[in-house]
């Protein structure tokens, strides 16, 4: 945006206006910053908010031919926008992060077994600790696991069977087929089911 839009002015009656009768409120916070690239004698870079836009501005000193700061250049420019999605951006991974550490500790700390399967790798990712109470198999091993492995023959036929209808139905955007229960009986490190 051009500075006499951040203004609310025309351009014809920006040109030879200086800060402080462009910004009056935030006159102050700008003559510090000048003053701050005068005195260091060396460009430096600040957030400067004009109304409801921030601006990251890059300031630099001019010399006089003595070699002496005699006033300040400038570059701004809008930050607003990507401000506002970054930090949308980071409100969203913190609460995917708050969800994930939810879930988490529900999986970790309930009686029932909870594990994921990755299909195209036929390995479980994940399985929660109740699986040693549950099966006697630590996570370890049920990671090394496949699915045929750890169900009984006709559970893992019943799986088999089903499993091509769920994942059409989910290509197909059947929102439903998200959450689909299947009772299974799983295989004991002792041999029991």
């Amino acid at each position: 945006r051009a500075a006499h839009q951040v203004a609310g002015w025309s351009e014809g009656e920006v040109l030879g206006k200086t800060d402080r009768e462009l910004f009056p409120r935030q006159w102050s916070e700008l003559q510090a910053h000048d003053q701050q690239v005068i005195e260091s004698k060396a460009s430096q870079t600040f957030v400067e908010e004009m109304g409801l836009r921030i601006f990251q501005a890059t300031k630099g000193p001019l010399f006089n031919e003595a070699g002496q700061a005699i006033g300040v250049f400038g570059v701004s420019r809008d930050v607003t926008d990507s401000l506002k999605a970054e930090s949308e951006r980071q409100q969203l991974l913190e609460a995917l992060r708050e969800s994930e550490a939810r879930y988490r500790r529900l999986a970790e700390n309930g009686t029932d077994v909870v594990w994921v399967y990755d299909l195209a790798s036929q390995r479980f990712t994940y399985c929660s600790p109740s699986v040693e109470r549950v099966r006697g198999f630590t996570v370890a091993e049920v990671l090394e696991q496949t699915l045929g492995q750890a169900l009984t023959a006709d559970s893992y036929a019943r799986v088999a069977d089903l499993l091509p209808y769920h994942i059409a139905a989910l290509a197909a955007g059947d929102e439903g087929a998200r959450r689909r229960t299947i009772e299974v009986e799983e295989t004991c490190k002792d041999g029991r089911v």
